[in-house]
């Protein structure tokens, strides 16, 4: 029997049917996608368009950022991402968790559920990096991209200083006094400083944990208790990692826990640091970009474009080998390219 590689249109039936939720800061901040057909992410362009990490690695040569005359940052050549599995004959011929003893499943139909599973872990990688990317854009207003094959390079989308605020000395929020410590004032302030209208406040457990100590909080969320969240979330989907603990004023309070292993500590890391917290607006319209996909065979086949491309293979030789692998070469690009829609505040 010959060896029939799925094609890629396959692949990304069988991801779409096993993708799960989108992480916290990419569907909230980030809704939209644009996948170009060039190597760079054209910013100008974008402002007509309405668990582990996937390690960057370079598909041929050295991304480099670009910048017109006046210093601004206009196009930025992504790094790749492209986890990358292989079939082994353990997969196949292993009995699984729950099959009866001498196993109910054929080696055949091990295989494909294994392919299944490998394109779900490949788009999960994907997603957290992703994720993780994004999570930067909101906090610094800029990205630092790293990684094997792939210099280190940021994409700055030049924030305002009035943006990106550090609390010192009796300022603290782990030193003011919680009993006489009243933040609408400072909140409200930081609020004006945003380009948008802020309606949601995300934040760590331990900012949380101090920010209801504060005795003007408490009573400001007693009294909006029950008030509906803006948020249109499945529970079932986002429930421990996220959770809205009410409003402050108009504004609604998320906690994020959301997690993934840091790939240069093997450390598992909240996306958020717990001293941060981030005054933002639900109608953010900030974009998925991705840049061309650069693989041969699927240029051969018309793909040059697209969120992900997954590939099926097999090595021939012995032993043969059977691989999957997703590619794809995102950057999270704020609405407009502005890092201003958002206001971060380090407490302590």
């Amino acid at each position: 029997m010959s060896f029939n590689a799925l094609d890629t249109h396959t692949l990304l039936g069988i991801m779409q049917k096993v993708k799960k939720f989108d992480p916290l800061f990419l569907m909230l901040f980030f809704p939209n996608a644009f996948a170009f057909e060039t190597e760079e992410i054209m910013f100008d362009k974008l402002t007509d368009e309405t668990v582990d990490l996937a390690a960057f690695v370079s598909p041929e040569v050295a991304g480099k950022i670009l910048h017109d005359r006046g210093g601004e940052l206009r196009a930025f050549k992504p790094a790749y991402v492209k986890p990358k599995h292989e079939v082994t004959n353990n997969h196949k011929f292993q009995r699984k968790a729950g099959e009866a003893i001498g196993g109910s499943v054929s080696p055949a139909a091990r295989r494909l559920a294994t392919l299944a599973d490998h394109m779900r872990k490949q788009d999960a990688l994907i997603l957290h990096r992703e994720e993780w990317m994004a999570v930067q854009v909101v906090l610094f207003g800029s990205v630092i991209v790293e990684g094997d094959g792939y210099p280190t390079q940021q994409v700055d989308y030049q924030r305002s200083a009035d943006n990106q605020r550090t609390l010192i000395g009796g300022a603290k929020w782990d030193t003011v006094d919680p009993l006489t410590y009243d933040p609408t004032e400072d909140i409200e302030n930081w609020a004006d400083h945003a380009s948008g209208t802020v309606d949601i406040i995300i934040m760590s457990a331990k900012n949380w944990s101090l920010f209801r100590t504060f005795k003007g909080v408490k009573e400001e969320l007693e009294r909006r208790h029950g008030s509906t969240s803006r948020l249109k979330m499945a529970p079932a989907d986002l429930g421990k990692i996220v959770s809205s603990k009410g409003f402050f004023g108009e504004v609604e309070i998320l906690v994020y826990k959301g997690e993934y292993i840091d790939p240069k500590t093997k450390v598992k890391t909240r996306f958020v640091p717990d001293e941060y917290i981030v005054l933002g607006s639900t109608g953010h319209n900030g974009v998925r970009a991705y840049g061309a996909i650069k693989d041969a065979e699927l240029n051969a086949n018309g793909l040059f474009e697209g969120e992900r491309a997954p590939k099926h293979w097999l090595q021939k030789g012995d032993p043969a080998g059977e691989f999957t692998m997703t590619q794809c070469a995102p950057l999270p690009v704020p609405e407009n390219g502005d890092a201003d829609a958002f206001v971060v505040i380090k407490t302590h």
